[in-house]
């Protein structure tokens, strides 16, 4: 058999030239950009969606997506970006090209069929699709972790206490504003906005899905609100919040800071609207930072029981260590219910 030695070795030369052009990445080359865990028919479709943040093509061949369960790697069930025959995935392209998008998405009812079409029945242009998609990710929040194939950790996004942003009851996807923006930040993300960009995928049982794969974001450039401005101690975020998990958030985000010079120690009692207090929430614990310190708090009372929906008072005070100065500060909650 003769071979064309010049074409061999032109082949050969194209190959390491392709694979020599893509980049190793670090942490934060590539985020996650947009999660979607429910469409109209539950968990018929989901995807999460990533986005290349450098100037160069980057291989994602044997990446992962790994959940968090219980303070450890969830091994029974993780996304590895590669073809296999069970559970079944299907690689369409490895490369996720410079400031561009990669979409994963769950395999639809037969076994090759993408889970999303447009509304002409044409797929959309996903890069992977793979079966462990299904029920992958939890409608309460995940803590999920993107790895390259040296099991190095690129990206990051703990919503494990619930995602942060997004709509159960309307199957709208978790947006994020700017792809740069840190993944692990609630500020980062918004619910998907159908008002700005309308529905234009299927679900492959008909529903719309409300979201934007693999395109720029509906929230994209929407201004980012800090906890609150730079003259406040204390500002309460999510309100209302839904802490039986039937809406999202299921958590109120308490954020408190010390904008003076010295150490201070923060108490915060949170009040009904009658003025007894319902939930001695942090008592007497030292502001370590110079910025935003958090305290979540899930709508349960002292004994751990949810309280009833209303309205509730956030107060809080920081005291300067022997008896220094005092500031207090309240500010209202919502405790939500499903109607």
């Amino acid at each position: 058999m003769k071979f064309n030695i010049k074409l061999l070795t032109s082949a050969i030369l194209c190959t390491c030239l392709s694979v020599i052009s893509l980049s190793a990445a670090s942490p934060g080359d590539v985020v996650f950009n947009e999660i979607a865990w429910r469409t109209q028919n539950a968990q018929s479709c989901a995807w999460i969606e990533l986005y290349n943040t450098t100037d160069n093509d980057i291989c994602l061949e044997d990446w992962k997506v790994v959940r968090i369960r219980n303070g450890a790697e969830d091994t029974s069930k993780e996304v590895v970006i590669k073809n296999n025959a069970s559970p079944y995935q299907l690689l369409i392209s490895s490369t996720i090209k410079a400031g561009d998008y990669y979409l994963m998405q769950r395999i639809g009812s037969t076994k090759k069929d993408p889970a999303m079409v447009t509304s002409t029945s044409t797929p959309v242009m996903d890069d992977f699709r793979s079966s462990y998609l299904y029920q992958f990710l939890a409608v309460n929040g995940e803590h999920i972790i993107l790895k390259d194939a040296s099991d190095n950790i690129i990206d990051e996004l703990d919503c494990s206490a619930g995602w942060f942003a997004g709509d159960n009851d309307k199957r709208y996807s978790m947006e994020k504003v700017k792809p740069e923006l840190k993944s692990n930040e609630r500020s980062s993300w918004k619910t998907y906005r159908s008002d700005i960009v309308p529905p234009y995928m299927k679900d492959h049982q008909g529903g719309d899905i409300y979201g934007t794969p693999r395109q720029q974001n509906s929230v994209y450039g929407m201004v980012v609100i800090p906890p609150d401005m730079p003259t406040s101690h204390l500002k309460v975020e999510d309100s209302p919040f839904f802490p039986l998990g039937e809406k999202t958030p299921n958590q109120a985000q308490i954020a408190y800071r010390n904008l003076g010079e010295n150490e201070v120690f923060v108490t915060i009692t949170i009040y009904n609207t009658h003025g007894y207090p319902v939930r001695n929430h942090l008592k007497y614990t030292a502001v370590v930072s110079d910025g935003w310190d958090y305290a979540d708090w899930d709508g349960a009372d002292d004994y751990g029981e949810i309280l009833p929906m209303g309205i509730y008072i956030v107060h809080m005070k920081m005291e300067e260590e022997g008896g220094g100065a005092i500031t207090e500060k309240q500010a209202p909650v919502v405790l939500g219910r499903k109607f």
